[in-house]
């Protein structure tokens, strides 16, 4: 799962040295950002920060250097978000509110 996510942003780095990707989650603390952490490969990645409160994980940044088909080494980050934390409201009550 994460390598292939890794793998799609360091096909698009292109000439910079690292790449920042970012994947968000409704209620990410809760369930998806703990799932990440039981990942079987989950040992093949550093983290960079984890940001917690009492109701989870709010913010969870891993990085890997991974080898370009050139040889390069790139550094590449997921950032991954909570959206609960910044939207209070159920993912159905926010799809009515934006019109999606």
């Amino acid at each position: 799962m994460l390598d292939s996510i890794f793998k799609t942003l360091l096909s698009t780095c292109g000439k910079a040295p690292y790449i920042y990707g970012y994947a968000y989650a409704h209620n990410g603390k809760g369930f998806d950002s703990y799932l990440i952490l039981d990942c079987p490969d989950i040992k093949e990645y550093k983290f960079t920060s984890i940001v917690k409160n009492a109701s989870g994980i709010l913010q969870l940044v891993i990085h890997k250097d991974m080898k370009t088909p050139s040889g390069e080494i790139k550094r590449i980050y997921l950032n991954l978000q909570c959206t609960a934390a910044h939207l209070a409201s159920s993912l159905k009550k926010l799809c009515k509110s934006f019109n999606v």
